[in-house]
């Protein structure tokens, strides 16, 4: 198979992030990676990287978005530290769309058991896209969602008013 592979063309590492090419030589291949210029032989680049064509590139810069707007909202305010050793810890998400609690549950075991619930029983979940995975270490859940850009997290005095 041919492939040429120029500066500026977007393609996938093997853990699925998109790369820019920066620069290509008959030996390696230069590419932006998180803010980053990495580098690969050829050999490796042309296994373990896939080329995206344009509307790839742009859906998976879209849930990447996606994913920093919801660790921006919860940066410092979801963290194991407000006590949820063997306590259910629970995270009110709230937007013109809808609302729902997170539960996490951080077990004797040392594993954390999570999941998403109701606010009450005549309030629907909203039709958010939710995924479960097996996080990087491999013994507990990591749960995604893909919240509206409006969702914030209702704090406890917030409720009350």
């Amino acid at each position: 198979m041919f492939q040429l592979i120029q500066r500026g063309q977007i393609y996938a590492d093997q853990h699925g992030w998109p790369v820019i090419i920066h620069s290509v030589t008959s030996e390696i291949v230069r590419y932006w990676r998180q803010g980053r210029i990495n580098t690969a032989s050829i050999d490796r680049f042309t296994n373990d990287f896939e080329h995206l064509d344009p509307h790839e590139a742009a859906q998976i810069r879209a849930e990447l978005e996606t994913a920093e707007h919801l660790k921006r909202l919860c940066e410092g305010a979801i963290r194991e530290e407000i006590d949820c050793f063997n306590k259910p810890a629970i995270y009110h998400l709230k937007s013109a769309e809808g609302e729902m609690q997170v539960v996490g549950y951080y077990l004797d075991s040392g594993l954390w058991s999570v999941g998403v619930s109701q606010i009450a029983e005549d309030v629907p979940l909203p039709a958010w896209p939710v995924q479960y995975q097996v996080y990087e270490h491999g013994y507990s859940p990591l749960l995604t969602l893909h919240v509206p850009d409006d969702t914030a997290l209702v704090q406890d005095d917030e409720e009350d008013d």
